[in-house]
């Protein structure tokens, strides 16, 4: 009896650890799926993280061709800007010269006026 009675305990013993088994089995199985997705997600965050680093090198070179651009411009407005200035101050200076000019006729149809006077 008790020899039955053991027997029958091995066996409940044996379909209890069978049915961890099989847990234990289902659960490598998720797991396994688990560390596909992983996988999965890893390469596609190495091919994001590619695309961002090329994309940071494109932002870089634009920054720098752009700003090289602005630098050749500037260099290129300086002597215009020069030059207007110059500009400016000839054409007051004839401004004073036409209106100086005029003042004279002015003062010449003044002066036959009296000399007639």
């Amino acid at each position: 009896m008790m020899i039955e009675e053991m027997h029958g305990q091995f066996k409940v013993f044996g379909e209890v650890q069978k049915d961890l088994v099989d847990k234990i089995d289902k659960m490598d199985i998720r797991l396994s799926g688990v560390e596909d997705d992983v996988t999965r997600i890893s390469i596609r965050l190495g091919a994001v993280d590619v695309k961002i680093e090329g994309l940071v090198r494109d932002v870089k070179d634009s920054y720098k061709s752009t700003a090289d651009y602005f630098s050749r411009i500037e260099k290129e407005i300086l002597p215009i800007k020069a030059e207007i200035k110059d500009l400016k101050s000839r054409l007051r200076e004839k401004a004073e010269l036409a209106r100086i000019y005029i003042l004279e006729k002015k003062i010449e149809v003044i002066e036959r006026k009296l000399a007639r006077a």
